[in-house]
């Protein structure tokens, strides 16, 4: 197996971080060979210009995906690679708390808010013209909604040792907070509007709210349809149930066993009580299939 073809299976079949980290790996190797190829061509530079996110409301109108494309949009290996760096930790204790699809929703929504709050702060505070490139609000979302669940929960940080979410939340807020009338305001706005999203997806999710499920089940529905294209080949078949295939069954089971092991760790975390009545059925459902 060359390595093409390894990279490809990563990224199908491994986690949705995993795949998170691919896809911003990948938009800047392709940014990077469009910066390449501009020497040479000059007008190839215009793509960029319609997957940065204006500040301009004209310009956004005309170019509404930018509100997505954004995040996933790096321009040198310094910022890509601090950001990959956060993503990649910070995500993978995500995990221990929240789901794989949870993971998604936090990264995308947190980074829509951080760019709608950037919109509106140049147009209505401060006017002016921006672009704004980077996961840094979806990196600051995925941090917040970490130490709201789990404001007590400690881990370690070279140099500084053992140190609380909360703490490190509240020391990262402070500082993009002070740092907007000094430079790259529209960053540091994005930033804390990632951080706001964040906060109150993890705020509701400790009280059994997951305010991200309607987002997840629109991608769901998505996904769905991009799946179960319609084909040429019509059979009937008297049974209306679908039979399920082995990818469908696997696919199934490893959501059953994800949403297990988050209930289980809320226990831990904060005690059975700390269940909705929901999770109690799931838990009991599963008990009884052992």
């Amino acid at each position: 197996m060359n390595y093409y073809q390894k990279l490809k299976n990563e990224f199908k079949y491994g986690t949705t971080l995993h795949k998170l980290i691919y896809t911003n790996v990948i938009v800047f190797l392709i940014i990077l060979f469009i910066k390449i190829l501009s020497n040479f061509i000059p007008e190839v530079n215009i793509i960029t210009d319609y997957l940065v996110l204006p500040s301009n409301l004209t310009t956004l109108l005309h170019r509404p995906w930018t509100l997505l494309t954004y995040m996933f949009l790096h321009f040198d290996f310094i910022h890509i690679f601090f950001n990959l760096l956060v993503i990649y930790s910070f995500g993978n204790l995500f995990l221990y708390f929240f789901s794989q699809r949870d993971l998604v929703a936090v990264y995308l929504l947190g980074g829509i808010v951080g760019g709608l709050l950037f919109i509106l702060y140049f147009n209505f505070f401060t006017p002016g013209i921006a672009i704004l490139i980077g996961a840094s609000a979806s990196a600051m979302a995925i941090i917040l909604a970490i130490a709201t669940y789990a404001p007590n929960y400690s881990f370690h940080l070279t140099l500084i040792g053992e140190v609380k979410a909360k703490y490190l939340a509240i020391f990262l807020v402070i500082i993009d907070l002070i740092s907007v009338p000094a430079f790259n305001s529209g960053g540091h706005i994005a930033h804390i509007g990632g951080a706001l999203f964040g906060f109150v997806y993890g705020y509701f999710y400790r009280k059994g709210k997951n305010i991200a499920k309607p987002f997840n089940n629109f991608l769901d529905k998505l996904v769905n349809l991009v799946k179960n294209r319609p084909t040429f080949n019509v059979t009937f078949n008297d049974n209306p149930k679908r039979p399920e295939s082995d990818q469908d069954y696997r696919d199934r089971k490893a959501k059953e066993q994800e949403e297990l092991d988050k209930i289980l760790k809320k226990i831990k975390l904060n005690g059975y009580n700390s269940l909705t009545e929901n999770e109690k059925k799931q838990l009991f459902n599963a008990s009884q299939k052992k």
